[in-house]
């Protein structure tokens, strides 16, 4: 009798460490994913110089986070951030001024942050949005 309990024992063991260990590797594609997406994003900016607005930028995103098969923010985003057109990202963006060229040129950079996706709900309740967010900022594009 003693020899059950202790494969009873075993057998649960290893399931609790299956579970625990799949359940990182899924963290870790969800994560990887945020930050694939996030540098897709950057680059998409910087491509479209920072016309977020403009219709190729946004399909280029949508497409981008279609074929990663990343999902829209579910939590609201950070207070000084707004939400992207698309609904995938926040943005935030800081103009300044260009002393040394020319007083009048500006530039600006935008900062994205994206979240992490996670599947599981009751997970996904729990944890709040700034734990699993990943942020990014642009390259200084000179506006014109």
């Amino acid at each position: 009798m003693k020899e059950a309990f202790g494969g009873i024992f075993n057998f649960v063991f290893l399931a609790i460490f299956l579970v625990i260990a799949i359940g990182l590797l899924g963290f870790t594609f969800s994560y990887a994913k945020a930050f694939k997406m996030k540098n897709a994003i950057i680059a998409t900016i910087e491509e479209y110089e920072g016309n977020l607005g403009h219709s190729g930028c946004q399909a280029k995103i949508k497409n981008e986070a279609k074929s990663l098969g990343y999902n829209k923010i579910s939590k609201s985003c950070p207070s000084d951030f707004s939400v992207s057109p698309d609904g995938f990202y926040c943005y935030s963006s800081v103009t300044r001024n260009i002393p040394d060229t020319n007083p009048q040129m500006k530039s600006r950079y935008y900062t994205v942050v994206v979240q992490v996706d996670i599947g599981l709900p009751l997970i996904k309740n729990i944890v709040g949005f700034s734990v699993l967010e990943v942020s990014g900022d642009t390259k200084e594009i000179v506006l014109r």
